[in-house]
C-alpha cells in the first residue's frame, strides 16, 4: 500500500483494515491455506496495477506473487486470477494494452510457472485424468449468504464467514462521498471492485445458474469477501489519509491524533474478538473431547489438552475426509458421501483373503508399515488409498500391487508373518521441477542482490 499510494498514514489505515478485518480474522480461526493466501494478496495486486498501468518492468515482482499464492491455497489462485482478468478486460475496453504491458504480464505467468513447476508436475501427472476425486465442485445453496446477512453480521462487527466489519461496511456505504470528491478513475475502479464483489459473494450474483460453470469451482461465494475487504481497505487508507492531510487537523497534536485513533479503534475491534474467543475457550472446558469408537463428527467446539488430544485421531474431519480420494474409494457403493467401503479404510480395516482385521500402521515420511499375519498364502487388501506412484515393499522387497474393489493398496502376501510398506513415488518430472524452481528463485535473489549493488 505504501508503495502503491506513496502515504504512510494510508499504508498504515489500509493494513489495520484488511489484517483485523472480520473476514480475516474468521479466515484465522480454522481455514487455514486461504488465510496464508490472503496475506499475499495486496502484493500481487499492486504488481499486477504496476505492470498493467504503471511500471511494467515490475513482472518479476507479479510473477512471484502470484507464486506465493498458488503455495498456500489454489482456489485463491482461480479467483484472483478471475479478477486480474476482469480488470485486463476492462482495461482493453476503455484503453488499449500497449505489447510491452502483454510481454511483461506473459513473462510473469511464465516466471510464476517456472518457481511453482515442482507444484503443477505432480498435478499433471498424477491428479489429471486419475480417477482422483477433488472437493466437492458447485456452488451449494446453503452456502449462499444473502446481501441482507452480509450487512447485518458486518454492521454487528461480527467475525464470521458473511462479514467484513463495521468500517468496511460503512466505507462501501459512504465511501461513494469521498469517491465523487476525488475525480479519480483509479480509486473509482478500486471502489466499484469492492462494492461488486460484496456482490458476487452473496445471493444477489446468480449463483444458481452458474453453479455448474467453473465459476462453481470455488464452491463458497463468500470467499470473494477477502477481495471486496482489500479493495476498500484501499478505499479507507486513503480516505483517512487526506483527512490527515485536510485543514481540519492543522495542528501537530490534532494530526498525531489521527493515527493513534485509528490504532485505538481497530485494536478496540480486535479485543473484542479475542475476548470472544477466550469466553468460548472457557465454555468449551467443560466439553472435554472424549475417546470414542463410533463414527461421530466433531463437535464445533471442544477443549484439547495433553491428556485427550489423541482422541482427535477417533473423529473424521468435519469438512473434506474424502476429498481427494481415489474414484473407487469414494464412490464405490455409488454414494458421494460416507458409505461402507470409505469408512472401512477411515477405520482401519484391512481385508485378508475375506476377513476383516483391524490394523495399526507405523507411519513415517511419505509411507505406512504393517505387520500382517496369514496362515497360508493370501490377498491383503490394506486401507491405504493407492494413486499412481503408489507401491508396496513385502518383506523389504518391491512387490505388485493387485486391483482393489475398494481403490486401495492390495498385495499378495505369504503364509506367516509378513511385514508390508506401502508409500509414494513420485515421477522423475517432479524432482526436475524441485531443482528447476530452485534455481529460479536463486536466480531471482542473485539479480536482486545484483541490481541493489549496481544502484549504488
Amino acid at each position: 500500500m505504501k508503495a502503491f499510494s506513496k502515504r504512510r498514514i494510508a499504508a498504515m489505515v489500509f493494513s489495520l483494515s484488511y489484517t483485523l478485518g472480520t473476514y480475516h480474522l474468521y479466515l484465522s480461526t480454522s481455514v487455514f491455506g486461504e488465510f496464508i493466501a490472503s496475506s499475499f494478496l495486496p502484493f500481487a495486486f499492486w504488481a499486477f496495477y504496476e505492470v498493467l498501468f504503471r511500471d511494467d518492468s515490475k513482472w518479476p515482482l507479479l510473477g512471484i506473487g502470484m507464486s506465493l499464492i498458488i503455495y498456500s491455497h489454489v482456489l485463491s489462485v482461480f479467483m484472483t486470477s478471475e479478477i486480474m482478468f476482469a480488470i485486463f478486460v476492462v482495461k482493453l475496453i476503455f484503453d488499449k494494452v500497449s505489447k510491452k504491458r502483454f510481454l511483461a504480464l506473459t513473462k510473469a505467468a511464465g516466471l510464476s510457472f517456472m518457481l511453482t513447476l515442482f507444484i503443477i508436475v505432480p498435478y499433471l501427472t498424477d491428479f489429471i485424468g486419475k480417477n482422483v476425486t477433488s472437493a466437492q465442485p458447485g456452488v451449494q445453496p446453503v452456502m449462499v449468504r444473502t446481501l441482507m446477512n452480509v450487512l447485518e453480521s458486518s454492521l454487528n462487527n461480527s467475525v464470521s464467514p458473511s462479514s467484513i466489519g463495521l468500517i468496511l461496511i460503512l466505507t462501501a456505504v459512504f465511501g461513494i462521498i469521498w469517491i465523487l470528491k476525488s475525480h479519480s478513475k483509479t480509486l473509482t475502479a478500486i471502489y466499484v471492485l469492492g462494492i461488486s464483489l460484496i456482490i458476487v459473494s452473496t445471493g444477489s450474483f446468480p449463483w444458481n445458474v452458474l453453479s455448474d460453470t467453473p465459476l462453481g469451482m470455488i464452491q463458497l461465494p463468500f470467499r470473494y469477501l477477502s477481495y471486496a475487504s482489500m479493495f476498500l481497505s484501499v478505499i479507507l487508507g486513503l480516505s483517512v489519509n487526506d483527512l490527515y492531510e485536510s485543514e481540519t487537523f492543522d495542528t501537530t497534536f490534532q494530526r498525531g491524533m489521527v493515527p493513534v485513533l485509528t490504532i485505538c479503534i481497530f485494536m478496540l475491534f480486535y479485543v473484542g474478538f479475542h475476548h470472544d474467543s477466550l469466553n468460548a475457550l472457557k465454555n468449551s472446558q467443560s466439553q472435554f473431547l472424549k475417546n470414542t469408537e463410533t463414527f461421530n463428527q466433531l463437535p464445533d467446539q471442544t477443549f484439547v489438552n495433553n491428556s485427550n488430544y489423541d482422541y482427535l485421531l477417533n473423529y473424521p474431519v468435519k469438512y473434506g475426509e474424502l476429498d481427494y480420494y481415489p474414484e473407487k474409494a469414494r464412490r464405490s457403493t455409488g454414494v458421494a458421501s460416507y458409505n461402507e467401503t470409505n469408512l472401512s479404510i477411515i477405520n482401519n480395516i484391512a481385508v485378508v483373503g475375506r476377513k476383516k482385521i483391524h490394523v495399526s500402521p507405523l507411519c513415517e515420511s511419505n509411507k505406512m508399515t504393517y505387520k500382517i499375519h496369514t496362515r497360508k498364502q493370501a490377498d491383503v487388501d490394506l486401507p491405504a488409498l493407492r494413486y499412481k506412484g503408489s507401491y508396496a515393499e513385502l518383506n523389504g522387497k518391491r512387490t505388485t500391487l493387485i486391483n482393489s474393489a475398494r481403490g486401495t493398496i492390495k498385495v499378495r502376501a505369504k503364509k506367516g508373518i509378513n511385514t508390508i510398506t506401502v508409500g509414494y513415488s513420485p515421477s522423475k518430472l517432479y524432482y526436475g521441477g524441485i531443482i528447476i524452481s530452485v534455481m529460479t528463485w536463486i536466480s531471482l535473489l542473485v539479480l536482486a542482490f545484483y541490481k541493489k549493488e549496481s544502484s549504488k
